[in-house]
């Protein structure tokens, strides 16, 4: 990182934060961004983030321009440029920094911070992450893909998910054994999420609603974490208090039928992936309840890996797994036979 055009702030208490975006073609013709939104592809695309734009032809004072410049003047004769070593040395320390408990879980047994071979595998290239993927075999692959195919025809052809029939449901559930002759439980069984089943197979229209806020990759390609949230709202709603009971509701479960919508962006959570999945995110596991976690630790930092950001590639298996490379992680995290 040894440019002239950039430098770093070092500091050994608090955090250098400030986020001010300055352009200027002369002294009478300029503008500035100031607000929440780091300079990243979440800051300006993905994250709910807040700025102010501001420029000369605004009635400012005629000093706003010249305070702004020694602003900046001062932020860049506070900083340096680091050395490689320095760069590298931060990168491993970050890699191992600790994270607030992990992602809501299926049993609560502590995970190991011990970095595995897994540990880096966000920064894999599409080629690694795809031998990754293929190292469970052809068959196990192909008659996933088969299955995601069936369903993606079932959300693509009802208009709701109370309009999918009763096996197709319980197969997106994740809780019967076969369908049209797929293994049903494939990407992550459901069983035993007795509340979870009761409300698919009484077709629960809170479910169906929560479903309509994470839209088919036709009718949306980038999903945000709004459209998560308004998920989780409408579909916690369906497991209100029935007979004096509280029913139970967790991440696993919701994760299962947002994988199957969007495999793109969602990895179905279960008892078969979770502890290596965590391990290498290098997160505890946390309460069954903290949706939020496992969009921010989980789904935020999978969007930002090289390998989900490449485009489509043109072989056509590649490409179907592509489609699918969010939730084909169970396939790398599987720890089943």
């Amino acid at each position: 990182m040894r440019h002239d055009g950039f430098r770093f702030v070092m500091r050994s208490e608090g955090v250098f934060h400030p986020k001010l975006y300055y352009f200027e073609t002369t002294k009478s013709d300029w503008a500035c961004v100031v607000g929440s939104a780091n300079f990243t592809n979440g800051g300006f695309y993905r994250n709910q983030e807040i700025c102010v734009l501001f420029d000369s032809a605004d009635n400012l004072p005629s000093s706003a321009r010249q305070l702004l410049v020694e602003k900046l003047d001062e932020y860049w004769e506070s900083g340096r440029q680091v050395k490689r070593a320095e760069l590298e040395a931060y990168r491993k320390k970050w890699k191992k920094r600790p994270r607030p408990g992990g992602l809501g879980s299926v049993d609560q047994k502590k995970v190991s911070h011990t970095p595995s071979s897994r540990t880096d595998f966000l920064d894999w290239d599409w080629e690694r992450y795809l031998t990754a993927v293929r190292k469970r075999g052809e068959r196990f692959n192909t008659s996933r893909l088969a299955f995601l195919e069936d369903v993606q025809a079932e959300f693509s052809s009802k208009k709701a998910f109370t309009l999918i029939d009763d096996e197709a449901r319980k197969a997106i559930g994740g809780y019967i054994n076969r369908w049209k002759g797929h293994e049903a439980k494939a990407f992550g069984s459901m069983l035993p999420q007795g509340d979870f089943m009761n409300r698919i197979n009484n077709n629960d229209p809170h479910i169906s609603k929560a479903l309509s806020y994470i839209p088919l990759k036709v009718e949306k390609e980038r999903l945000t974490r709004t459209d998560f949230l308004k998920f989780v709202m409408e579909y916690t709603r369906a497991f209100s208090v029935h007979a004096g009971r509280k029913r139970k509701h967790g991440v696993a479960p919701a994760s299962r039928l947002l994988a199957m919508k969007r495999p793109d962006y969602f990895l179905c959570l279960n008892n078969k992936n979770e502890r290596k999945l965590l391990a290498a995110f290098e997160m505890r596991p946390i309460g069954a309840h903290d949706y939020e976690r496992y969009w921010d630790e989980i789904v935020q930092r999978i969007l930002e890996s090289r390998w989900w950001q490449v485009p489509p590639p043109n072989r056509p298996n590649a490409a179907a797994i592509w489609n699918a490379r969010v939730a084909f992680l169970d396939s790398i995290f599987w720890a089943g036979e």
